[in-house]
């Protein structure tokens, strides 16, 4: 699961002495207007006003507009921190304006969606509240009952009232409070949208996009990829992506947003024909593009001995617990410590980076578990520490961060891991056939004493290892860390090596499936029942889940689970496919 740390940054150091009472209300934006006769409406604030407490200094409304924080990230200009002053808890609200094409008699519907860090309701409550102009009351809505104690960024979502009756004023203003029910703390928002319902549901749409033209290959295709450009399409109500199909096949090999793809795992010396076509939220194509072909460099040989998983092949993540996967699964991702289904290709978990966390049920003095307490007891010399001596813990998941700043600390920390993976290797039932090295990006979690340069020279010595005794290795996250270079950057042998394929969670959900591209059709995507809310993209609404499905499910295995992969049987259980 995704371990983005929380970091627990002093609310009160960066507040602007401006009073108890700060009014601050100016022009706004709207985003992803839909169209006039559209379900759903989303807006961002038009302003900010602050009735006690304080807002963080040079901090706008505006930064409210866009869901831009993730994990740890901590970018001063790219949220807004609400904070007490003296004796008064803060309290303020949110203005939003209606576009013309909707009327206010027409809303049935008025949800908020919230990206929050802050305390929990055990230190502090935050409510949400919409204002009736009828009235001059407030409707609660939601509160950050869901939120960690300064966790990570949490999204929270607050459903509509039952009734809306008056909750927009006659000129189309909504008016959202948050307010903390002391002055104990701070909290921030980097998030806060409003998703109208009007009454008219939009007409069925069965215009099909223009033909992309101008399709070129741009640049010099490598041993396996070709980049294609091409001219953007239009449509009556707006394109919403492009699906790249290969040599005459009717399964798109890509679906992207923009007009360019580059499309990788190709043959080398080998001879490739590409078409396009535009597809509209309705599900309209259009017809294919003239085509381009391009022939591929001369490549080097790969290392042998180890198998690829297939291309979208079902899959099924059964980290929290084992099961019997369903007939039509043909991947398995298990942890390490699990056995391996027969006749199935099955993925070996391991958390490379981090120790497990103490448990009742999991052993401190078996090395097999490797929680924080027997690293502690045999290594503790390869357990990051700060200045003080203590150790860096990955807060989330109560785990301990490993330390490999130095040639010798890697090595060390090789010598111990080398035996889980080749017990992957050996396990019951054929084996596993790759591993999923969990935490590459334990940087982000190091508060800074480790670099992402340090995290891949240890995968430097990991992944040929890995290949070495015929296992293949996942990128598992850290989208942002490798980029196009995933499958090359261990330079330290030749040919160069890297990861095989990508195991990416909630990539749909943060907009990072892109950076997957060097895998090609070798992404492996897990949404989550948690962060699965409604987007509405030219007037269609579909939940995350359902977009990632309708963009890229037919060319990738995209599977729903509930956070905590609990086994099937068990309450919270959920699996979907795609």
């Amino acid at each position: 699961m995704i371990k983005d740390p929380p970091q627990r940054r002093s609310p009160m150091l960066r507040v602007s002495a401006i009073g108890v009472a700060l009014t601050t209300v100016i022009a706004g934006i709207l985003v992803g207007a839909s169209p006039a006769m559209a379900a759903t409406t989303v807006l961002a604030p038009t302003g900010l006003t602050t009735t006690a407490g304080v807002v963080g200094s040079g901090q706008t409304y505006s930064a409210l507009a866009v869901k831009d924080q993730t994990g740890t990230q901590d970018t001063w200009a790219k949220y807004v921190e609400l904070s007490p002053s003296g004796s008064a808890a803060y309290s303020g609200y949110r203005t939003y304006a209606l576009p013309s094409t909707v009327t206010p008699s027409s809303v049935t519907g008025i949800s908020v969606a919230v990206n929050y860090k802050g305390p929990s309701t055990a230190n502090q409550t935050w409510t949400w509240a919409l204002y009736n102009w009828n009235t001059a009351a407030w409707t609660t809505v939601g509160t950050n009952a869901t939120a960690p104690s300064w966790g990570s960024w949490k999204a929270l979502t607050f459903a509509s009232p039952t009734s809306t009756s008056g909750l927009v004023s006659s000129t189309g203003a909504i008016r959202v409070r948050v307010a903390a029910n002391n002055t104990s703390d701070s909290a921030n928002l980097d998030y806060e949208a409003v998703t109208v319902t009007s009454g008219t549901a939009p007409p069925a749409d069965s215009t099909a996009p223009s033909v992309p033209a101008g399709l070129t290959v741009s640049g010099t295709p490598t041993s396996s990829s070709v980049s294609l450009a091409w001219a953007a399409s239009t449509d009556n109500v707006g394109v919403t992506g492009y699906q790249v199909f290969q040599n005459g096949g009717t399964t798109p090999v890509a679906t992207v947003t923009n007009t360019t793809a580059t499309i990788s795992g190709l043959a080398a010396s080998t001879a490739f024909s590409f078409t396009i076509k535009a597809r509209d939220a309705a599900g309209n194509s259009s017809a294919a593009s003239s085509a381009v072909t391009a022939t591929t460099a001369a490549g080097t040989t790969p290392p042998a001995g180890y198998t690829l998983p297939l291309a979208n092949d079902q899959f099924d993540y059964q980290l929290g617990g084992i099961y019997t996967p369903s007939s039509g699964v043909d991947i398995v991702s298990r942890d390490r410590t699990a056995v391996p289904v027969a006749g199935k290709y099955n993925v070996c978990y391991v958390n490379l980076m981090q120790t497990q966390p103490d448990a009742p049920d999991e052993s401190v003095t078996n090395p097999n578990y490797g929680t924080t307490q027997w690293w502690k007891n045999n290594h503790s010399n390869l357990l990051l520490k700060n200045s003080a001596g203590q150790v860096i813990v990955d807060v989330d998941w109560n785990e301990a961060i490993f330390d490999v700043r130095t040639a010798a600390n890697r090595a060390a920390l090789l010598e111990i891991q080398k035996p889980w993976i080749l017990a992957c290797k050996n396990a019951a039932n054929g084996g596993f056939q790759a591993i999923e090295p969990d935490n590459l990006d334990s940087d982000l979690r190091s508060t800074g004493l480790i670099t992402p340069a340090q995290n891949k020279e240890y995968l430097k010595l990991v992944i040929p290892y890995t290949h070495s005794v015929g296992l293949a290795i996942a990128q598992k996250n850290a989208s942002d860390a490798y980029g196009t270079t995933g499958k090359t950057f261990v330079n330290t042998v030749s040919p160069a090596q890297g990861f095989d394929f990508a195991i990416a969670e909630e990539c749909e959900r943060y907009n990072e499936c892109p950076a997957y591209s060097a895998y090609g059709n070798l992404l492996y995507e897990i949404e989550y029942t948690d962060e699965n809310p409604n987007v509405t993209r030219n007037g269609v609404t579909k939940t995350v889940y359902q977009w990632a499905c309708f963009d890229r499910g037919a060319i990738h295995s995209i599977i729903l689970r509930d956070r905590d992969v609990v086994p099937s049987g068990t309450s919270g259980y959920v699996y979907q496919n795609c």
